[in-house]
């Protein structure tokens, strides 16, 4: 119980972490093809969503692959990295103003006839099959 507790506690300081530095570190200053700087709020009304789906989708990745080595500290970092990137994947997409006019399938969307991977929905069906070989390895070791 100790374990998950901490665990909880330190997937939540986490995400805020990344809360709170995805809208100070102006990451497109250091990510752009551009020689200058943009600004913050001054251009895009989209690069705060922008920057907070960057690092989510790293806290993601990362998360997942802690999940491959099977501890159970591990778990709790990949629920709250799948949930913060894909509620900012889509807020992306809805201030981007993409989210009303794409089309969605499986995995992937149609935007002005462009097919895009959508990681929001990776990020789900990756976050529902770990919940799904947890239950199964369980009921297993029961057995």
């Amino acid at each position: 119980m100790r374990d998950r507790i901490i665990g909880l506690t330190i997937s939540m300081t986490i995400t805020l972490l990344i809360l709170i530095l995805s809208q100070m570190l102006p990451l497109e200053k250091y990510l752009s093809t551009y020689s200058f700087y943009l600004g913050y709020l001054e251009r895009f009304s989209w690069y705060p969503f922008w920057r907070l789906a960057v690092f989510s989708f790293l806290y993601w990745l990362f998360s997942v692959l802690l999940f491959s080595a099977e501890d159970e500290k591990t778990f709790f970092p990949l629920i709250f990295s799948s949930i913060l990137f894909t509620a900012s994947h889509y807020l992306l997409l809805l201030n981007s103003g993409i989210l009303w006019k794409a089309t969605f399938y499986p995995f992937i969307f149609s935007y002005r006839n462009l097919l895009y991977l959508d990681w929001g929905q990776i990020s789900l069906a990756t976050l529902f099959a770990c919940i799904f070989l947890k239950i199964k390895k369980r009921l297993k070791i029961k057995e």
